[in-house]
């Protein structure tokens, strides 16, 4: 009878599991780096017009330009399992300014396959190449509001 309660639960475990929401996706890696312009220009937009549809996902907080200081994040699954309408809330200080300035991006549809995202404050969200980010912290906020990643630098603990 004990096996049939333990074969249970390990079923009702794995149903949860399966239905839960994304409290399992967990940011695994985040860095910056300033990202030029003509360093995200490939050939192929040359002959089409249009930019490219890489492999990972690339979020602009102006969608006109390209050019700026972007997170790179990793997550532990496949970034498409995040659904339409996730934010990718950025908070940053950066060397021009100590207070925090707040940034959300907001996922769109995606078939990607990766489980990286650029999330990008460009234009003149940042528009100064020479500013660095001096402390930084990224939240991942679901539909309903409810907080499922974050990840911050180091400095982002102290006053």
């Amino acid at each position: 009878m004990s096996r049939l309660f333990l074969c249970l639960g390990y079923l009702f475990a794995g149903v949860y599991l399966a239905v839960s929401p994304l409290t399992a996706i967990q940011i695994v890696d985040a860095y910056t780096r300033y990202i030029e312009e003509t360093q995200q220009q490939r050939i192929s937009e040359f002959f089409t017009g249009r930019e490219p549809v890489r492999g990972f996902i690339i979020l602009r907080s102006q969608k006109d330009s390209r050019a700026g200081q972007y997170f790179i994040i990793t997550l532990d699954n496949k970034a498409r399992d995040l659904p339409p309408g996730t934010k990718i809330e950025l908070s940053v200080i950066t060397t021009n300014s100590p207070e925090p300035r707040s940034y959300n991006l907001v996922l769109g549809e995606t078939d990607s396959k990766s489980r990286q995202i650029y999330a990008g404050l460009t234009g003149s969200d940042w528009s100064d190449k020479n500013e660095q980010p001096l402390a930084w912290k990224i939240s991942i906020v679901d539909t309903s509001g409810q907080t499922i990643a974050e990840s911050e630098s180091f400095l982002w603990r102290y006053p």
